[in-house]
């Protein structure tokens, strides 16, 4: 019976030291690859990072365009209609210089016609 105990604790003792080696072997192993992912993964968040502040900044620019390109639309639109009314104006005015020089004719020729 002794020796049936003393086997048994022989057992024992020979599969936890092959499981704490076997531990350790596969604490290393994935370690190892653990610290690997660790730095692929904070690269890719740093690069993550970088592009989400990149856009943001981007976007931001485009804001400033398209405001830009607004008070340019609002500038050309009153450049616009201050051409159409200034157009408008200056045919307004031919055409009361024409009036008025077709008046003056008329009334010079009242005054002709009058003298005889």
């Amino acid at each position: 019976m002794e020796t049936l105990n003393i086997v048994v604790a022989e057992i024992l003792l020979c599969l936890a030291l092959a499981w704490a080696l076997g531990f350790l072997v596969a604490w290393i192993l994935f370690r190892k690859a653990k610290n690997k992912y660790e730095e692929a993964i904070s690269e890719l968040e740093e690069n993550l990072s970088y592009l989400s502040t990149s856009n943001k900044n981007k976007e931001r620019e485009i804001t400033i365009l398209n405001l830009k390109i607004q008070g340019f639309e609002e500038t050309f639109t009153n450049d616009m209609n201050r051409t159409k009314h200034n157009i408008n104006n200056r045919e307004d005015i031919q055409k009361n210089s024409q009036n008025t020089e077709l008046l003056r004719l008329i009334d010079d020729n009242l005054h002709k016609v009058k003298k005889k």
